[in-house]
C-alpha cells in the first residue's frame, strides 16, 4: 500500500501540473483511517518445555475526518473539520480456575469532535505545495468497559470522555489533477487534555490526563484527498522556448 501511494505521488510530480492556490478558493478534504493489532503473551516452563498462553489482546480502530476550508488570501487557509472515531480493545485473560478471576475485558471508546484550523502555504511549486498550520479541537464520547469473570458474571462501566487538543502541524499537497491533490499531514507539537468520568453501579470516578508531544517520531502520517472548488490556478502555460544562444 505504501509503495502504491508513493508511485501515484511520483506520477503526479511528473505530469507538469501547476496548482496555484488563490484567494477565494475553497477545498474539501477527506481522510479515512483504519488501525488494528494483536498481542499474545505466553509463559514457558523451562524444565519441561510446556508453553501456556497467559494473555491475549485484539485492537481495532476507525476514523473519518471530513473538512472544509476557504482561502482568505493566496497563502492563508482557514477551515472547519469534523472527526468521527471509534476504537475497540478486547483483553483475554487465561487465569487459573478461580471463579472470581477476570476472563475477558472489552473496552469500546467512540469519540466525535469538531475543530478549527489555519494553514500558511510557504511554497507552491509545479506539482506540490508545502504548508504549516495551527489547529484546535474539542471532542466527547460515551464508551463502556465490560468485564467478564471466569464464573460468567459481568460488570459494565460507563465511560464519558471529554477531550481538548491544540497543536502545530505541517504537510504537503501532491496534485494529480488541476483541482485534486493527495494531502499528507503530520504533527510537530501537540497538547491535549482528557477528562474521563467512569460509573460502575453507585460508584463514580473522575480522572484528568494531560499530554504533550514534540517532534514527529512515532507520529502517524495522515494521508487523504483534497478537492479544490473555485479559484485554482489550473494548468500553467507552457514555458517559452529557450533562446538559441
Amino acid at each position: 500500500m505504501k509503495r502504491l501511494i508513493l508511485s501515484v505521488l511520483c506520477v503526479s510530480m511528473s505530469t507538469g501540473l501547476f496548482a496555484q492556490i488563490n484567494k477565494g478558493a475553497m477545498a474539501l478534504t477527506g481522510t479515512i483511517g483504519l488501525n488494528g493489532g494483536k498481542t499474545e503473551n505466553t509463559a514457558t516452563f523451562v524444565p519441561t518445555g510446556a508453553t501456556t498462553t497467559t494473555f491475549g489482546q485484539k485492537r481495532s480502530g476507525f476514523a473519518f475526518v471530513p473538512a472544509f476550508s476557504y482561502f482568505f488570501t493566496d497563502r492563508i487557509e482557514g477551515g472547519l473539520a469534523l472527526a468521527i472515531t471509534k476504537s475497540t480493545t478486547t483483553n483475554d485473560f487465561y487465569p487459573p480456575n478461580v471463579p472470581t478471576a477476570q476472563k475477558e475485558q472489552k473496552i469500546e471508546s467512540p469519540l466525535n469532535g469538531v475543530g478549527i484550523f489555519g494553514n500558511y502555504y510557504f511554497r507552491n511549486d509545479r506539482n506540490f505545495a508545502c504548508y504549516g498550520g495551527i489547529q484546535f479541537g474539542v471532542g466527547s464520547g460515551n464508551g463502556k468497559t465490560t468485564t467478564t469473570l471466569v464464573n460468567g458474571t459481568s460488570t459494565t462501566t460507563d465511560n464519558k470522555t471529554n477531550l481538548s487538543t491544540f497543536g502545530f502541524n505541517t504537510g504537503l499537497l501532491f496534485f494529480v489533477r488541476e483541482n485534486l491533490a493527495f494531502n499528507s499531514n503530520f504533527g510537530l507539537i501537540s497538547f491535549n487534555t482528557t477528562k474521563t468520568e467512569s460509573t460502575t453501579g453507585d460508584n463514580r470516578t473522575n480522572s484528568t490526563a494531560s499530554n504533550w508531544v514534540v517532534g514527529v517520531n512515532g507520529v502517524i502520517v495522515n494521508i487523504g484527498l483534497k478537492y479544490f472548488i473555485g479559484k485554482t490556478g489550473g494548468m500553467a502555460p507552457p514555458p517559452p522556448p529557450s533562446a538559441p544562444f
